[in-house]
């Protein structure tokens, strides 16, 4: 891998708080960027390895966190209040953490299925919600 360790550091972190500032809306685009920076460096052996397809298809894994983020904006605005209102936060959270690991795992399939070496790819279907 090409030297810029803290250069990929330094893109972590704002592509990180800009994910946060967004509620997760730019969270593709902060996933498929890191990626590519980092494929675009490596290689194997002197071949040179490149991250193909396009940040908004990951949006297709990242819709079930952004249903909770609504769940838990209509939380903080609804008109319940002590247990049931801790329930639905409660709920809303466990689906946050739910589907961030769904979207980390769908979205690795995805970019692993577009990642090339020369005339080299791969297929990978990974399936994070089925046991």
């Amino acid at each position: 891998m090409e030297d810029g360790a803290w250069v990929s550091v330094w893109r972590s972190m704002m592509y990180k708080l800009l994910a946060i500032l967004s509620l997760g809306l730019l969270l593709p685009l902060a996933k498929f960027r890191l990626e590519k920076y980092m494929a675009d460096r490596s290689y194997f052996g002197e071949t040179a390895v490149t991250q193909g397809g396009e940040w908004k298809a990951l949006y297709a894994y990242v819709k079930p966190f952004i249903y909770c983020i609504i769940v838990v904006v209509l939380a903080i605005f609804s008109p319940f209040n002590g247990v049931l209102k801790f329930a639905l936060f409660l709920i809303a959270f466990i689906g946050i953490m739910i589907a961030l690991v769904n979207f980390q795992v769908q979205s690795f399939g995805y970019l692993l299925r577009h990642k090339k070496l020369d005339l080299m790819s791969s297929s990978s279907q990974p399936q994070a919600l089925e046991v």
